[in-house]
């Protein structure tokens, strides 16, 4: 059976790599998700097939704030297709609010991936740099939701 330690290698070494190599990283990142997205609607009005760079991207797409999102995310949770991101939504997490009130997060496959792709990276490093990390018994504690479930 294989340690944790080789199922975390290739991500290890992605890592690395992308350590030595960070802005060709970070703008590789942007075109994939320049060209996923440029046929929604939010990359059609900021002319997503268009970018091609980091600066460019800064130039087109102004900062937004959440609530000018809102009618966005609404539409994505009312059941609306391509609109902020061209793959499904396939669900909403609800921020705790704590300063201006709850708040719908849209998620995606790739949002999903990527985090797992991130997790992957840190505990491969943790156990890079501190190899007993995860040897012996684990105790994790995970708050649980104290709302109420709700369905968009």
């Amino acid at each position: 059976m294989p340690t944790l330690q080789t199922l975390l290698a290739p991500a290890h070494t992605a890592f690395q790599a992308a350590l030595h190599q960070p802005q060709c990283t970070q703008s590789q990142i942007l075109r994939t998700i320049l060209q996923t997205n440029q046929h929604s609607q939010f990359g059609q009005q900021h002319h997503f097939a268009h970018i091609h760079t980091p600066e460019d991207y800064a130039q087109r797409v102004p900062i937004q704030s959440y609530e000018t999102l809102v009618p966005s995310i609404a539409c994505h949770a009312g059941g609306e297709t391509n609109i902020l991101t061209s793959s499904p939504v396939i669900q909403f997490e609800e921020t705790g609010g704590s300063t201006a009130g709850a708040k719908l997060i849209p998620y995606t496959a790739p949002l999903l991936t990527a985090f797992q792709h991130g997790i992957h990276a840190w505990f491969a490093d943790l156990i890079a740099q501190r190899p007993h990390t995860f040897s012996g018994c684990l105790y994790f504690i995970i708050s649980p939701a104290t709302r109420s479930r709700s369905h968009t």
